[in-house]
Protein backbone atom coordinates (compact mmCIF):
# COMPACT_ATOMS: atom_id res chain seq x y z
CA UNK A 1 0.00 0.00 0.00
CA UNK A 2 1.72 3.23 -1.09
CA UNK A 3 2.62 5.78 1.49
CA UNK A 4 0.23 9.32 1.25
CA UNK A 5 1.58 12.66 0.99
CA UNK A 6 0.28 13.31 4.80
CA UNK A 7 1.27 10.15 6.29
CA UNK A 8 4.96 10.72 4.94
CA UNK A 9 4.72 14.56 6.70
CA UNK A 10 3.68 13.15 9.62
CA UNK A 11 7.09 10.82 9.43
CA UNK A 12 8.73 13.57 8.53
CA UNK A 13 7.49 15.87 11.30
CA UNK A 14 6.94 14.06 14.34
CA UNK A 15 4.68 15.64 16.80
CA UNK A 16 6.59 18.85 15.54
CA UNK A 17 3.10 20.65 15.78
CA UNK A 18 3.51 19.87 20.00
CA UNK A 19 7.02 21.20 20.23
CA UNK A 20 6.54 24.51 18.56
CA UNK A 21 3.00 25.09 20.31
CA UNK A 22 4.97 24.39 23.38
CA UNK A 23 7.61 26.68 22.28
CA UNK A 24 4.67 29.07 21.66
CA UNK A 25 3.06 28.88 25.26
CA UNK A 26 6.63 28.11 27.26
CA UNK A 27 5.46 31.60 28.73
CA UNK A 28 2.45 32.92 30.28
CA UNK A 29 1.64 36.02 28.16
CA UNK A 30 1.94 39.43 29.19
CA UNK A 31 0.55 41.94 26.43
CA UNK A 32 -3.08 40.17 27.31
CA UNK A 33 -3.19 41.27 30.93
CA UNK A 34 -2.41 44.94 29.54
CA UNK A 35 -4.45 45.31 26.15
CA UNK A 36 -8.47 44.36 25.83
CA UNK A 37 -7.83 41.46 23.65
CA UNK A 38 -10.78 40.09 21.22
CA UNK A 39 -11.34 38.45 18.30
CA UNK A 40 -12.22 39.79 14.53
CA UNK A 41 -13.77 37.87 11.75
CA UNK A 42 -13.63 40.92 9.28
CA UNK A 43 -10.30 42.55 7.61
CA UNK A 44 -10.17 45.00 9.86
CA UNK A 45 -12.39 46.75 13.02
CA UNK A 46 -12.76 50.46 13.27
CA UNK A 47 -13.51 53.03 16.35
CA UNK A 48 -14.93 55.77 16.61
CA UNK A 49 -15.14 58.19 19.64
CA UNK A 50 -18.49 60.32 20.71
CA UNK A 51 -18.44 63.51 22.48
CA UNK A 52 -21.64 63.48 24.42
CA UNK A 53 -24.17 66.26 25.87
CA UNK A 54 -23.08 68.97 28.04
CA UNK A 55 -23.90 70.08 31.61
CA UNK A 56 -27.45 70.82 32.36
CA UNK A 57 -28.27 74.27 32.05
CA UNK A 58 -30.51 76.46 34.18
CA UNK A 59 -33.62 76.96 32.67
CA UNK A 60 -36.37 79.88 34.11
CA UNK A 61 -39.57 79.20 33.87
CA UNK A 62 -41.20 79.71 30.39
CA UNK A 63 -38.09 79.68 28.67
CA UNK A 64 -37.41 76.69 26.19
CA UNK A 65 -35.17 74.00 27.19
CA UNK A 66 -31.71 74.25 25.80
CA UNK A 67 -30.72 72.29 22.98
CA UNK A 68 -27.39 69.74 22.68
CA UNK A 69 -26.30 66.98 20.50
CA UNK A 70 -23.84 64.32 20.02
CA UNK A 71 -20.61 64.91 18.43
CA UNK A 72 -18.23 62.23 16.59
CA UNK A 73 -15.00 62.44 16.96
CA UNK A 74 -11.92 60.43 16.21
CA UNK A 75 -11.49 57.26 14.34
CA UNK A 76 -9.56 54.17 14.62
CA UNK A 77 -8.82 51.82 12.19
CA UNK A 78 -6.97 48.22 13.29
CA UNK A 79 -5.88 46.73 9.79
CA UNK A 80 -4.90 43.25 10.51
CA UNK A 81 -1.24 42.47 9.43
CA UNK A 82 -0.01 38.69 8.70
CA UNK A 83 3.30 37.33 10.41
CA UNK A 84 4.96 34.51 9.00
CA UNK A 85 8.26 32.56 9.44
CA UNK A 86 9.31 29.06 7.74
CA UNK A 87 12.42 26.71 8.80
CA UNK A 88 13.61 24.23 6.55
CA UNK A 89 15.46 21.43 6.53
CA UNK A 90 17.24 19.24 3.52
CA UNK A 91 16.88 15.65 2.99
CA UNK A 92 19.94 14.95 3.61
CA UNK A 93 20.34 17.02 7.00
CA UNK A 94 17.04 14.96 7.96
CA UNK A 95 18.15 12.15 6.90
CA UNK A 96 21.70 12.18 8.95
CA UNK A 97 20.49 14.15 11.83
CA UNK A 98 21.89 11.99 14.87
CA UNK A 99 21.40 14.51 17.56
CA UNK A 100 18.21 15.46 17.30
CA UNK A 101 18.37 18.97 16.30
CA UNK A 102 15.46 19.04 14.19
CA UNK A 103 13.42 18.32 17.31
CA UNK A 104 15.45 20.20 19.52
CA UNK A 105 15.16 23.53 17.62
CA UNK A 106 11.40 22.99 16.75
CA UNK A 107 10.16 25.13 19.87
CA UNK A 108 12.08 28.33 18.55
CA UNK A 109 9.72 28.77 16.21
CA UNK A 110 6.98 29.12 18.76
CA UNK A 111 9.00 30.73 20.78
CA UNK A 112 9.34 33.45 18.18
CA UNK A 113 5.86 34.08 17.68
CA UNK A 114 5.51 34.56 21.27
CA UNK A 115 8.23 37.24 21.53
CA UNK A 116 6.77 39.05 18.23
CA UNK A 117 3.72 39.56 19.27
CA UNK A 118 5.42 41.01 23.05
CA UNK A 119 7.28 43.56 21.26
CA UNK A 120 4.97 44.77 18.47
CA UNK A 121 2.50 45.06 21.58
CA UNK A 122 4.92 46.60 24.09
CA UNK A 123 5.88 49.02 21.43
CA UNK A 124 3.14 51.50 22.11
CA UNK A 125 4.15 52.25 24.98
CA UNK A 126 7.96 52.04 24.39
CA UNK A 127 7.90 54.57 21.15
CA UNK A 128 4.90 56.27 22.66
CA UNK A 129 3.18 56.07 19.44
CA UNK A 130 0.51 58.26 17.92
CA UNK A 131 -3.22 58.01 18.77
CA UNK A 132 -6.37 59.05 16.74
CA UNK A 133 -6.00 62.27 17.87
CA UNK A 134 -3.07 63.23 16.32
CA UNK A 135 -1.03 63.34 18.97
CA UNK A 136 1.04 61.15 21.29
CA UNK A 137 -0.58 57.95 23.68
CA UNK A 138 1.15 60.06 26.49
CA UNK A 139 0.70 63.97 26.04
CA UNK A 140 -0.07 66.81 27.78
CA UNK A 141 -2.32 67.83 24.64
CA UNK A 142 -4.93 65.61 24.40
CA UNK A 143 -7.57 67.57 22.67
CA UNK A 144 -10.94 66.98 23.39
CA UNK A 145 -13.61 66.79 20.81
CA UNK A 146 -15.76 69.69 22.10
CA UNK A 147 -12.98 71.93 22.67
CA UNK A 148 -10.22 72.20 25.48
CA UNK A 149 -7.21 69.95 26.05
CA UNK A 150 -6.31 67.23 28.53
CA UNK A 151 -2.66 66.01 29.84
CA UNK A 152 -1.90 62.42 30.84
CA UNK A 153 1.71 62.74 31.27
CA UNK A 154 3.28 63.89 34.82
CA UNK A 155 4.76 67.33 34.70
CA UNK A 156 7.46 67.60 35.48
CA UNK A 157 8.27 64.22 35.28
CA UNK A 158 10.07 62.24 37.96
CA UNK A 159 10.98 58.74 38.48
CA UNK A 160 9.22 56.39 40.59
CA UNK A 161 8.47 57.19 44.37
CA UNK A 162 5.78 57.84 46.69
CA UNK A 163 5.63 61.45 45.91
CA UNK A 164 5.55 60.77 42.19
CA UNK A 165 3.05 57.82 42.28
CA UNK A 166 0.48 59.90 45.03
CA UNK A 167 1.07 62.72 42.20
CA UNK A 168 -0.12 60.54 39.60
CA UNK A 169 -3.08 58.54 41.49
CA UNK A 170 -4.24 62.57 42.19
CA UNK A 171 -4.00 63.46 38.57
CA UNK A 172 -5.91 60.20 37.38
CA UNK A 173 -8.79 61.52 39.35
CA UNK A 174 -9.18 64.72 37.52
CA UNK A 175 -9.79 63.57 33.59
CA UNK A 176 -12.70 64.61 32.17
CA UNK A 177 -14.39 62.95 29.01
CA UNK A 178 -14.43 64.84 25.62
CA UNK A 179 -16.71 67.19 26.36
CA UNK A 180 -14.70 68.86 28.96
CA UNK A 181 -16.88 69.47 31.61
CA UNK A 182 -17.58 65.84 32.60
CA UNK A 183 -16.27 64.28 35.00
CA UNK A 184 -14.60 60.57 34.28
CA UNK A 185 -15.13 58.51 37.28
CA UNK A 186 -11.77 56.11 36.51
CA UNK A 187 -10.12 54.02 38.96
CA UNK A 188 -6.86 52.81 38.15
CA UNK A 189 -5.87 49.76 39.34
CA UNK A 190 -2.56 48.77 37.95
CA UNK A 191 1.18 49.73 38.16
CA UNK A 192 3.04 48.54 34.99
CA UNK A 193 7.00 49.18 35.72
CA UNK A 194 9.86 47.79 33.83
CA UNK A 195 11.84 44.61 35.27
CA UNK A 196 14.30 47.42 36.52
CA UNK A 197 11.02 48.91 39.33
CA UNK A 198 10.35 45.70 39.79
CA UNK A 199 11.46 45.71 43.41
CA UNK A 200 10.71 49.36 44.04
CA UNK A 201 7.04 49.31 43.05
CA UNK A 202 7.06 46.30 45.46
CA UNK A 203 7.91 48.32 48.23
CA UNK A 204 6.07 51.39 47.59
CA UNK A 205 3.06 49.29 46.98
CA UNK A 206 3.05 46.52 49.84
CA UNK A 207 4.93 48.18 53.18
CA UNK A 208 2.80 48.89 55.61
CA UNK A 209 5.06 51.98 56.81
CA UNK A 210 6.13 54.81 54.19
CA UNK A 211 9.56 53.09 52.49
CA UNK A 212 10.60 57.12 51.53
CA UNK A 213 11.24 58.13 55.36
CA UNK A 214 12.57 56.96 58.79
CA UNK A 215 9.83 58.36 60.78
CA UNK A 216 6.65 56.65 61.79
CA UNK A 217 3.94 56.78 59.19
CA UNK A 218 1.31 54.66 57.64
CA UNK A 219 1.89 54.05 53.84
CA UNK A 220 -1.45 55.43 52.63
CA UNK A 221 -1.08 54.25 49.26
CA UNK A 222 -0.82 50.53 50.15
CA UNK A 223 -2.30 48.00 47.88
CA UNK A 224 -3.95 51.02 45.99
CA UNK A 225 -2.53 49.66 43.06
CA UNK A 226 -1.39 46.29 41.55
CA UNK A 227 2.13 46.62 40.60
CA UNK A 228 3.02 44.58 37.10
CA UNK A 229 6.11 43.73 35.74
CA UNK A 230 6.00 44.28 31.71
CA UNK A 231 9.16 42.21 30.86
CA UNK A 232 9.26 44.11 27.24
CA UNK A 233 9.34 47.83 28.17
CA UNK A 234 12.57 49.25 26.95
CA UNK A 235 13.39 52.28 29.39
CA UNK A 236 13.76 51.54 32.55
CA UNK A 237 12.70 54.26 34.33
CA UNK A 238 9.14 55.27 33.15
CA UNK A 239 6.56 54.06 34.82
CA UNK A 240 2.74 53.85 33.60
CA UNK A 241 -0.98 53.80 35.71
CA UNK A 242 -3.58 52.02 33.77
CA UNK A 243 -7.44 51.85 34.54
CA UNK A 244 -9.50 48.62 34.62
CA UNK A 245 -9.53 46.98 31.01
CA UNK A 246 -13.50 48.17 31.07
CA UNK A 247 -12.29 52.14 31.12
CA UNK A 248 -9.46 51.89 28.59
CA UNK A 249 -8.82 51.39 24.72
CA UNK A 250 -6.00 49.59 24.59
CA UNK A 251 -7.11 46.84 22.33
CA UNK A 252 -5.42 43.53 20.24
CA UNK A 253 -7.70 42.29 17.92
CA UNK A 254 -7.10 38.32 16.49
CA UNK A 255 -7.80 37.86 12.70
CA UNK A 256 -5.92 34.47 12.77
CA UNK A 257 -4.35 32.42 15.40
CA UNK A 258 -1.38 31.04 15.79
CA UNK A 259 -0.77 27.89 13.74
CA UNK A 260 1.51 25.68 12.32
CA UNK A 261 1.59 23.62 8.61
CA UNK A 262 4.32 20.95 7.16
CA UNK A 263 4.78 20.50 3.90
CA UNK A 264 7.52 18.56 1.35
CA UNK A 265 8.92 20.39 -1.77
CA UNK A 266 9.73 17.26 -4.54
CA UNK A 267 12.12 19.63 -6.52
CA UNK A 268 14.25 20.16 -3.55
CA UNK A 269 13.51 17.54 -1.30
CA UNK A 270 13.39 20.21 0.93
CA UNK A 271 10.75 19.47 4.25
CA UNK A 272 9.37 22.98 5.69
CA UNK A 273 7.35 23.62 8.57
CA UNK A 274 5.69 27.22 8.26
CA UNK A 275 4.21 29.13 11.34
CA UNK A 276 1.60 31.86 10.57
CA UNK A 277 -0.32 34.52 12.55
CA UNK A 278 -2.92 37.64 12.04
CA UNK A 279 -3.75 40.42 14.27
CA UNK A 280 -3.71 44.19 15.07
CA UNK A 281 -3.10 46.24 18.18
CA UNK A 282 -3.10 49.80 19.33
CA UNK A 283 -5.69 52.28 20.98
CA UNK A 284 -8.67 53.80 20.05
CA UNK A 285 -8.55 56.31 22.85
CA UNK A 286 -5.69 57.43 25.52
CA UNK A 287 -8.66 57.74 28.55
CA UNK A 288 -7.67 55.40 31.11
CA UNK A 289 -3.52 55.65 31.17
CA UNK A 290 -1.25 57.93 32.92
CA UNK A 291 2.47 58.29 32.92
CA UNK A 292 5.84 59.67 34.00
CA UNK A 293 8.43 59.79 31.64
CA UNK A 294 11.76 61.18 32.93
CA UNK A 295 14.44 61.85 30.49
Amino acid sequence: MAMTRGQFQRELFPGIRELIFRGFNEFPEQYSQIFNVQGSSSAMEEDTSIAGVGLFVRTPEQVEAAEDQFYPGYSKRYVHEDYTLSIGASHQVRRDDKSGFWRERAPDLGFSARQTKEILHADVFNSNTTGPDGVALFASNHPNIRGGTQSNILSPAGTLSVLSLRLCLTAFRKFYDDTGVRKRMLKPTRLVVPPDEEYNAKEILQSAGRPDTANRADNVIKGALTEFVYDYLTDTNNFYILADKSQHKLKSFNREAFDVREFFDDKTRMNWVQAAMAFSYGFSHWIGTYASLPA
